[in-house]
């Protein structure tokens, strides 16, 4: 039986070449989509050694970056809204420890 491995290379903040890799997949095509997860966080501005940061601190750094600038007030104020909401109900949990279960619920 093959164990399928990822390697995903990135340049981080301080422009210097980084590898993430990670073994144990039993398809090819777990492993491609796991890489392209992370090269998706990667794109929209995520830091893919930091899993410890908290939901609620990577959720308003996404806003911040790729929202803010370019919305009318009534938008910003619906987004604030729900980063308020999502601060009451995830608190301070780390974004490595919800699950796409748990966020569906808060979805609910």
């Amino acid at each position: 039986m093959l164990i399928w491995q990822v390697r995903v290379s990135y340049i981080d903040k301080f422009g210097k070449n980084k590898l993430i890799s990670k073994s144990g997949f039993r398809t090819k095509r777990e492993a491609q989509e796991y890489g392209n997860k992370l090269e998706y966080e990667y794109n929209r501005g995520g830091d893919l050694k930091n899993k410890n940061v908290g939901f609620i601190t990577y959720l308003v750094k996404w806003y911040q970056t790729f929202h803010e600038p370019q919305l009318a007030e009534g938008t910003k104020k619906k987004y604030l809204y729900t980063i308020k909401v999502a601060t009451d109900y995830f608190g301070q949990t780390r974004l490595k420890d919800i699950s796409t279960t748990t966020y569906q619920k808060f979805l609910r």
